[in-house]
């Protein structure tokens, strides 16, 4: 089980841990010297989700074709594109419209 969030990394890495994934990938803010500087380091959203998606299929072997993708807003929407089995689980509004 692997999650990709656009929530802060630290917090993915809880949540992950907490619940048995595998990997997690999330928002890392920009910091110097250890302090956050307000800036955005890499944002694992939009588009570059069906990207990581792909990569990470690669990376595992996995096969889209068996594999699963469950987002609840838009930029969930490339990862969900990327395998046979995607779900919208609570889904924003807009993300519903895409969906459907």
């Amino acid at each position: 089980v692997i999650g990709v969030s656009g929530s802060n990394q630290e917090t993915v890495e809880i949540f992950g841990q907490a619940h048995g994934y595998d990997r997690v990938i999330g928002t890392e803010y920009a910091r110097e010297n250890g302090i956050y500087t307000g800036g955005v380091a890499y944002w694992p959203g939009e588009n570059n989700k069906r990207d990581i998606a792909k990569k990470l299929l690669a990376e595992y072997g996995a096969s889209p074709e068996r594999s699963i993708a469950i987002g609840d807003t838009v930029n969930d929407f490339g990862m969900l594109q990327s395998v046979r089995y995607p779900i919208a689980f609570n889904a924003t509004r807009e993300l519903e419209k895409l969906v459907r």
